[in-house]
């Protein structure tokens, strides 16, 4: 029987009668019970036209508030309490699992540890997990590892001539040319986050060539582009001028070098976004692209690739390498000079590096500079140092000292685990018709990931010695480095796997090549935990890894095909059904959920996140139903636990209008209430706060 469902406005929520007056209601429906008054003069608080005289408890729909809170005015949240608000839960006694799930599980934790004085956020798995990944930094930046301390010795001294001088040849009209020759015609153009191009190799053998949308010189460039409609040009600007300033150049010849290859790499883009969809696959000694001056082939075989290695290129790739390699000389060497530069800008040491961000680039969006302050330690500058500009080599020393291979080892088969059970799913979704059921599952198929560490990562031929005295001869060595293990190593040479360290505190799905990493960071606390649950690891890390995986398949991720192109590849009656499936949700988030007394929650916006979340759930739920005496009640608390996040009230209403993730109290509480395991496991019942009626769940995957 289909449930309808009393909306109280928020002003009816504050004015709820401590005798049992009902409040003007709404005709609305959704999918959360309503917060209902006392009606009865057993439950109703004291007053004066009650005969009783003993104090009675006030209520706040399925929540009793503690003799100390008079006043309901001060809770906020509906139709749950807002739990991530710092010691809102503590104002109401422990709620039942069956009406607020996240705050049954999560209040002991919460009273036990409250969010500490000057923080703006902490709890949850996450933020244990990002304590012990600091502690182990800590440790291993004062270890005896040769390399860590050679790069920390030799980062804090910097070697700020040396990177005018790197790019001095480039820029000299006797040598331009045949440097410029050297350059793209060599695995120098696959090298550095400021390369042209990037070349992954996938199990299979097969080399996949990107345009670098998430390398430096091209992040540059679409925030000075940015920054021209935003008309915030001039603070870009005079940041870029003022560290070529830095490197010894005269403003006006900074301002020409810096507007020559911004012209360059903007139109770059202008190029890539006019390219399709097509996908060319050939092999290296069969390639007759016209790149211009860029030999693509040639730099493939510097790699050690041979002529019979299968190439796959996107059209929009193409577009943007023949664009840069038609540039001419004078062009091509402004752009490539100001991307080394900038590249570089790890290498001019700690005190200049301090005086570039605090001067200079802290407030830019997107850059590591902003997390510089005047008052950090040269110790705490050199180690973003090191991480930035040597991400790799820090990460072998971190993974030898931190990482089981074993672990590894688990967490991989639990990613192929939940692909198997995904694509079971896809074929078990009514709604799909055969031709997009199909495409979906090719595109899981085809969806690459890594864990920790790309495979061979830690093989020893691989390891990285420190042979360089000074910082840009090291990142020299280190862009030779690099291009070499991309060409053996599955899928190094991307953005998730060779850009970020193994230490990031996160899991991250790609739209640009259809992939998934999970980072140790975010596992950290636990994942090493020989006798940890299977319940638990569902909940933790599995949970995070349907999420990312589902990613693929959510309002953003959903508008892009198996490699990573935007195209269309649904049917349009499939995608008709999708997006009114979509707008359920976003409708529900938007009219039927409050946080705060006075901000809103913009349910469009998170879309996205609501469907990994409610996808990641199910298909670990599809997993578990698989297995012996499986102890759903543990599970649950586990994921509960895993988002039991505090937050001040101001940093949470500041999520609403930054934040792509919904509040951790909703993705806990929507979520589970979508799914029949959970109110079974609790007996929710129509009536409880978190009952929906199966009719009414949100749902997609």
């Amino acid at each position: 029987m289909k449930r309808t469902q009393t909306l109280l406005s928020l002003a009816a929520l504050l004015s709820l009668a401590s005798c049992g007056g009902t409040p003007a209601a709404s005709s609305n429906s959704g999918p959360q019970s309503s917060l209902e008054p006392a009606s009865s003069k057993e439950d109703c608080p004291a007053c004066d036209s009650c005969e009783s005289q003993e104090p009675k408890k006030i209520t706040y729909g399925h929540y009793t508030l503690k003799d100390s809170v008079s006043d309901v005015s001060e809770i906020e949240g509906y139709p749950w309490i807002n739990s991530d608000i710092a010691g809102m839960l503590s104002k109401v006694e422990k709620p039942e699992a069956k009406h607020d799930f996240y705050g049954h599980a999560n209040y002991e934790r919460f009273e036990e540890n409250p969010l500490p004085e000057g923080e703006d956020r902490s709890g949850g798995k996450i933020f244990e997990s990002s304590d012990v990944t600091d502690k182990n930094i800590e440790e291993l930046m004062k270890s005896d590892n040769a390399n860590v301390k050679a790069i920390l010795n030799m980062v804090k001294t910097g070697a700020k001539d040396k990177i005018t001088a790197d790019v001095a040849n480039l820029l000299n009209p006797s040598t331009l040319s045949s440097a410029l020759a050297d350059f793209v015609t060599s695995k120098a153009i696959f090298q550095g986050r400021s390369c042209l191009a990037t070349a992954q190799v996938d199990k299979a053998g097969k080399v996949h060539i990107s345009y670098t949308l998430n390398t430096d010189n091209v992040n540059l460039a679409i925030v000075f582009y940015l920054s021209q409609i935003n008309r915030n040009i001039q603070a870009y600007f005079d940041a870029l001028v003022g560290y070529l300033e830095m490197l010894g150049y005269e403003e006006e010849d900074a301002g020409t070098l810096i507007n020559v290859a911004m012209s360059v790499l903007v139109n770059g883009i202008v190029a890539f976004s006019r390219g399709t969809a097509e996908m060319h696959e050939v092999k290296i000694k069969d390639m007759d692209f016209d790149f211009g001056c860029i030999d693509l082939k040639a730099a493939l075989l510097d790699m050690g690739f041979t002529g019979d290695t299968e190439v796959i290129i996107s059209d929009r790739a193409c577009k943007f390498l023949a664009f840069i390699g038609s540039q001419d000389d004078a062009q091509l060497a402004a752009t490539l000079a100001l991307s080394r530069m900038f590249d570089n800008r790890y290498c001019i040491g700690v005190e200049n590096y301090r005086n570039l961000a605090v001067n200079h680039f802290k407030d830019l969006q997107g850059l590591k500079e902003k997390f510089i302050k005047a008052t950090s330690t040269d110790d705490e500058v050199a180690l973003i140092l090191f991480k930035s500009a040597f991400t790799k080599v820090f990460d072998q020393a971190y993974i030898a000292k931190y990482v089981k291979p074993s672990t590894k080892e688990r967490v991989d088969d639990l990613i192929e685990d939940i692909i198997v059970e995904y694509r079971s799913l896809f074929d078990q979704e009514e709604w799909l018709t055969v031709p997009t059921r199909e495409q979906a599952k090719e595109k899981l198929d085809n969806m690459w990931h890594m864990s920790f560490y790309s495979d061979g990562f830690m093989d020893a031929d691989k390891q990285f010695v420190v042979t360089a005295t000074d910082p840009v001869a090291l990142a020299s060595d280190y862009r030779e480095w690099y291009s070499d293990v991309s060409a053996s190593c599955p899928w190094f040479g991307g953005f998730l796997a060779g850009g970020l360290s193994a230490t990031t505190v996160n899991a991250m799905y790609s739209t640009a090549d259809n992939s998934f990493a999970i980072y140790h960071g975010v596992c950290a606390s636990y994942i090493d935990d020989e006798n940890l649950s299977l319940e638990k690891l569902y909940g933790y890390i599995g949970m995070v890894i349907g999420h990312e995986i589902s990613h693929g398949f959510d309002s953003t991720g959903s508008n892009f095909d198996k490699n990573g192109q935007s195209s269309d590849w649904w049917t349009a009656e499939d995608k008709a059904a999708f997006q009114a499936k979509v707008d359920a949700i976003a409708n529900h988030y938007t009219n039927n959920i409050h946080g705060f007394h006075d901000h809103n929650y913009n349910g469009p916006k998170l879309t996205g996140e609501i469907i990994a979340d409610m996808g990641g759930l199910n298909i670990i739920l599809k997993l578990a139903k698989k297995q012996p005496s499986f102890n759903y009640d543990e599970f649950f608390r586990a994921v509960a636990e895993n988002f039991a996040i505090q937050e001040t009230r101001a940093y949470g209403i500041e999520r609403i209008t930054t934040d792509m993730h919904p509040e951790e109290y909703l993705r806990i509480n929507v979520t589970l209430s979508q799914f029949e395991e959970f109110a079974e496991t609790y007996n929710v019942k129509e009536g409880d706060g978190m009952y929906v009626a199966e009719e009414d769940r949100l749902a997609i995957w």
